[in-house]
């Protein structure tokens, strides 16, 4: 093989590597660099950071499953302002994503509560089992639920409704003195 020969193969695959280089370059760095993006915005959205991971979500577009997860860091972030319409909205769009249900039943939940509509907010809530404060507010949905129910049995005892006075103080024995109350109404 002559020299010129030579530097001819020499050429080639040094010219061959270089593409081959830029070629993986152009494939495996961006895929490194996207890899890297997901997990700071995992470890974000796992440390309740929800709106800086939006940031990294939205950045990294259909890479994997980030769409779902930008759609539940919304969701949790909408949460975390009582923003409870935005966040069954979004958590809508995550179907059986990371128990989305579950955060749904605690918006409409926190929603009822809101709206005063006790027996829809604890239902709901006890659907949410142990998300966020569900239990608490559970409690809470329990507790103004009675108080609704023993002021509305206080007005029939007031106006001698009897009856009615009692039926409902029997469905509540244990709040305040509505055991004593209904024996009292029976007696009438």
């Amino acid at each position: 093989m002559t020299q010129l020969a030579k530097q001819k193969v020499i050429l080639i695959v040094a010219v061959a590597t270089v593409v081959v280089l830029a070629v993986c370059s152009a494939l495996i760095i961006p895929g490194m660099l996207r890899k890297g993006k997901y997990d700071t915005a995992t470890r974000l959205l796992e440390s309740g950071a929800y709106s800086q991971s939006v940031v990294v979500w939205a950045e990294l577009g259909n890479y994997q499953d980030s769409e779902m997860n930008l759609q539940y860091a919304l969701m949790q972030e909408a949460l975390d302002n009582a923003a409870y319409e935005t966040a069954l909205s979004h958590a809508g769009n995550l179907a059986a994503f990371r128990d989305a249900e579950t955060y749904a039943a605690y918006a409409k939940g926190m929603l009822a509560l809101d709206a005063e509509d006790y027996d829809e907010a604890a239902k709901c809530l006890a659907e949410a089992g142990s998300v966020r404060d569900a239990q608490k507010s559970l409690a809470l949905a329990g507790e103004k639920r009675e108080e609704r129910r023993y002021a509305e049995a206080e007005g029939y005892r007031i106006k001698g409704e009897w009856l009615a006075a009692h039926a409902l103080y029997l469905e509540m024995p244990e709040y305040k003195d509505s055991a004593t109350l209904a024996g009292e109404c029976y007696g009438n």
